[in-house]
């Protein structure tokens, strides 16, 4: 089951969530409630993995997004 652990603002945020969640072996599903650019892009993983990926979104934000 997904589960979702992060709203990002907008699709660059998203994506670069996604891709360091990739590279660090998680299967990552993003579903947007618009087409453009701006909008809430919410990144969700496999329940089990939830906790995890909070903490490397804690370290990816900290990190990016200041």
């Amino acid at each position: 089951m997904w589960t979702v652990v992060y709203i990002a603002r907008n699709k660059r945020e998203a994506f670069i969530i996604e891709e360091k969640l990739k590279n660090e072996s998680f299967l990552v599903h993003i579903n947007c409630n618009s087409n453009e650019d701006t909008g809430n892009f919410e990144i969700a993983v496999l329940e089990l993995e939830a906790e995890d990926a909070i903490e490397i979104i804690n370290q990816i934000i900290a990190n990016n997004f200041k």
